[in-house]
């Protein structure tokens, strides 16, 4: 759990990177089954009262949707811009699209849209396998207008790290298409 500091939470930081989470302030079991008010108030918590310090950006990882955490985050913060992650999959993209539209009714700046599990590639022959279908942010970014930013693959070794809270240096070359 985050330490406080002058009545504000103290970020806890891995290789230069700065983080908050709900995640942190609730037991690992507990569900969040939260609506309204309390959305809000978490989220004020998690961005206001807490002591970032001097950032170059604050990025908001928000699960998918319309719901009352993206309209809680838009009424009373400013954006000033959102990247929309998908999956292939068709399912995915509708939740996508919709929050697609809701970001541009409130007129915030989409950057592209990023499509997560596209692909995997075996380890020692390095064939390149796309497990699901849909063409989730193919369709996404030519029905909106958007910027395909890039696809990233399925990766144990990626997945080892993030759960072990490593150093991701090694997976950049993954964002290497983002302009």
């Amino acid at each position: 759990k985050p330490e406080l500091d002058d009545n504000k939470m103290v970020p806890l930081e891995n290789y230069g990177i700065v983080v908050n989470s709900i995640g942190f302030l609730t037991e690992p079991s507990a569900s969040i089954s939260w609506r309204g008010p309390m959305v809000s108030k978490a989220i004020y918590q998690l961005l206001s009262l807490t002591n970032w310090g001097t950032l170059d950006y604050l990025i908001i990882d928000s699960p998918p949707g319309t719901g009352d955490i993206h309209l809680s985050i838009l009424q009373n913060y400013i954006i000033d811009q959102v990247i929309m992650v998908t999956t292939p999959q068709k399912i995915s993209a509708i939740d996508v699209n919709r929050a697609v539209s809701l970001y541009k009714k409130f007129h915030v700046p989409i950057l592209g849209v990023i499509e997560n599990m596209s692909y995997y590639v075996i380890p020692k022959i390095g064939e390149r396998i796309e497990i699901f279908t849909g063409g989730g942010a193919n369709k996404i970014a030519s029905d909106h207008n958007l910027k395909l930013l890039t696809k990233l693959p399925i990766d144990s070794r990626l997945s080892i790290a993030c759960d072990a809270g490593g150093d991701l240096g090694p997976f950049s070359h993954l964002l290497d298409a983002i302009k």
